[in-house]
């Protein structure tokens, strides 16, 4: 084949995949790069999950190097280890929170008991993961003493802690209405705080808003009561806007807060959390006697009381809870781990691979492979668990569902995970759970699947809880809401296709590591018509931001086209109505800055056909409608026409009966508006 035929072929191949390619309609990117978010009518959007992880995902894992070595010795290496860990942690921090790293040669290290990694600073490196310990490091944990221990514990041991002491000044959340999502609080005492406070935003379950929820739709099981659903989120305050007494959070909450249901307020976190703690390249093998034997080590690596800390090529088998588990943390990354073959019961409150439980908060699981995991990827710390990512990760022979576990976890983001041998029908499960476990009940808010791949037979269960969402978007496979407890199908699109962004998180990654955060979206709008004009009203929610803009769809919220641009905290814009007697618009906005545009607010759509009244409908003809040239208009004598475009310039008019030729006329849709003695009446047209 000659060459040019080679590079046409090769051209028309790149060009069709590229075709293929679609972005989703809750996310992309707009001209500039930037992203744009379209919310629902219950203000519900894709949240940004880019801030999860070490640093917030804003510093890539460190790579410390080595300043003591350690080899194998005969026997228990507990102590051995331990009395190096304790003597490292003893050490001064460096600039960087860094302490010391230990190395362990290879080897295999008989570990009886518990490692404690007490100490900030301190990184524990092995000779690599592999199963060979002439070569890699191995630490083979014996005997079950402690009953059901970790192999390495990281963190503070204890007095850590997130509730507010009563002493303790808070400020009281007195923003009206707060989406998931959003960052800005408005609260009714801005002088307590400091930047670069670390704090906690805490929203008490009250009874109107466990109503608001349906008290979790637990089927069979109790309700859920007050105080059993607070939620909590620990966050660094980055701005703070004395005008506005509004606080910018590092990180958004990630379930609306909403002042009419139950309140929330803020207050300064007691401390205690370690930091800068890494478990690396290494192997740990729990000593079993068979598959289904729990009497043995119960986890791998156990993170507490820890922040901006890591797991990085660590492998471990026969686990029988966890190869991974976080508890009281927040900015944790797990990359690149392998937690395979559990040996435990196939029981509840067994073989949770990967798992977030209580007050786990922004932890990232990135490029993890499990096997014959119950819920192998899972956040299992109900409503105190939020902002957790699992990406570019694979799962096999699954015995159970990958999860929000229980009880109102926020903020889940499956990303570009591929299953395979399942043993079970469901692989993925954003829904409610009824009266599984405890009153599981709502188990997953605000989660999405993305590019989630499920072989044939088995599928993703994805549903819609109250006045919130859960979404799948490209997912590969089989999508529905049917489950054992019934409810809503959540929002799903583009499933079998190919994603122009395989992964979300990567993309919400490289697009704020460009331009930045922009500022919170709006909500609650509403448009009231008037006799002649639209009065649009939201709330404002976002800080930093320099101005509104305002958007308008002729054609049913189809296409959106700016019609006003407004100072920063605008709340209100009233449009006279230039394409008046329309039989319909939508309108929505938006915040801007110079980083992007906020996410859009909900769509409203107004009727602008004020004075029509039945008694002229049918008394007026356009066609053909659609038209590619000539449209004939027909009505009765003594009206008047005329024809606009979709930006409301005049294009004509006139009195009598008439065909219009529209032949070189852009594509598009028209309005023809007919008076006659201060009564209207308006129809549309399509230009093809």
């Amino acid at each position: 084949m000659k060459p040019y035929f080679v590079l046409l072929n090769l051209c028309i191949l790149l060009m069709s995949g590229l075709m293929a390619q679609v972005p989703s309609s809750r996310v992309y990117e707009n001209a500039s790069g930037r992203l744009e978010y379209t919310a629902d009518a219950e203000h519900n959007y894709i949240p940004n999950f880019s801030l999860v992880g070490y640093h917030n995902g804003n510093q890539e894992l460190p790579l410390h190097a080595v300043t003591h070595t350690l080899a194998a010795i005969p026997g228990d290496n507990t102590a051995h280890i331990q009395q190096a860990l304790d003597s490292l942690g003893a050490l001064p921090l460096d600039s960087t929170g860094h302490r010391a790293c230990l190395l362990l040669n290879p080897g295999l290290y008989r570990i009886s008991g518990t490692l404690r990694m007490a100490q900030s600073g301190v990184v524990l490196r092995g000779s690599g993961s592999g199963s060979d310990s002439t070569q890699h490091t191995i630490l083979f944990a014996t005997g079950n003493t402690p009953t059901a221990r970790p192999v390495i514990s990281a963190g503070a041991l204890g007095n850590v802690t997130w509730i507010k002491p009563s002493s303790a000044p808070a400020a009281n959340l007195i923003a009206p209405y707060v989406p998931a999502g959003s960052r800005a609080l408005q609260v009714d005492d801005v002088s307590i705080f400091s930047l670069n406070d670390t704090v906690i935003v805490e929203q008490r379950s009250l009874t109107d808003w466990l109503a608001s929820i349906d008290f979790g739709a637990t089927n069979t099981d109790a309700n859920w009561n007050q105080g059993e659903i607070d939620l909590e989120y620990l966050r660094i305050i980055r701005a703070i806007d004395t005008t506005e007494q509004k606080i910018v959070l590092d990180v958004p909450v990630y379930d609306h807060l909403d002042t009419s249901l139950a309140p929330s307020r803020v207050y300064h976190f007691l401390g205690g959390n370690l930091s800068e703690i890494g478990v690396e390249d290494l192997r740990i093998l729990i000593e079993s006697t068979d598959s289904l034997s729990a009497d043995h080590a119960k986890t791998g690596v156990f993170f507490q009381g820890i922040e901006d800390s890591w797991v990085r090529n660590v492998t471990a088998k026969h686990f029988s809870y966890a190869a991974v588990e976080t508890q009281l943390a927040t900015r944790i990354t797990v990359k690149e781990c392998v937690g395979i073959n559990p040996h435990s019961p196939v029981v509840g409150g067994e073989r949770y691979n990967f798992v977030a439980n209580r007050q786990s908060n922004l932890i990232l699981f990135e490029a993890c492979s499990t096997s014959f995991g119950r819920h192998a990827y899972v956040a299992n710390g109900a409503s105190l668990s939020s902002g957790i990512v699992w990406t570019n990760c694979q799962s096999e022979e699954d015995l159970s569902a990958c999860e929000g576990h229980r009880r109102w976890s926020q903020g889940l983001l499956f990303d570009q995970i591929t299953f395979s041998n399942a043993n079970t029908t469901t692989l993925l499960g954003l829904y409610n759970r009824g009266s599984f476990g405890t009153g599981h009940g709502w188990s997953s808010v605000h989660s999405v699947a993305w590019n989630v791949s499920v072989p044939s037979g088995s599928r993703i269960v994805l549903q819609k809880p109250p006045g919130r969402q859960n979404y799948a978007i490209g997912c590969q496979g089989f999508v529905t809401a049917s489950h054992t407890f019934l409810h809503p199908f959540g929002f799903a699109e583009l499933q079998g296709q190919d994603l122009l962004h395989p992964s979300l998180y990567q993309l919400q990654l490289s697009v704020r590591k460009q331009f930045g955060l922009p500022p919170d979206g709006p909500a609650k709008l509403s448009a009231e018509p008037l006799a002649d004009s639209v009065r649009l009203q939201w709330v404002d929610v976002a800080a930093l931001d320099t101005a509104y803009i305002v958007q308008r769809s002729l054609d049913g919220g189809q296409t959106f086209l700016e019609i006003a641009q407004l100072a920063a905290d605008a709340t209100t814009f009233t449009e006279q109505l230039s394409v008046s007697q329309m039989d319909s618009l939508v309108y929505r906005v938006a915040a801007i800055n110079g980083r992007g545009i906020s996410p859009y607010s909900n769509e409203v759509g107004v009727s602008t056909a004020l004075n029509t009244a039945p008694d002229l409908q049918g008394r007026f003809r356009l066609y053909p409608n659609p038209t590619t040239g000539h449209l004939r208009l027909e009505f009765e004598p003594g009206w008047r026409y005329t024809v606009l475009d979709a930006q409301g310039k005049v294009l004509l008019s006139g009195r009598e009966r008439t065909e219009i030729d529209t032949t070189a006329w852009p594509v598009g849709l028209y309005l023809v508006r007919f008076e006659k003695k201060g009564r209207t009446h308006s129809l549309r047209f399509l230009k093809e």
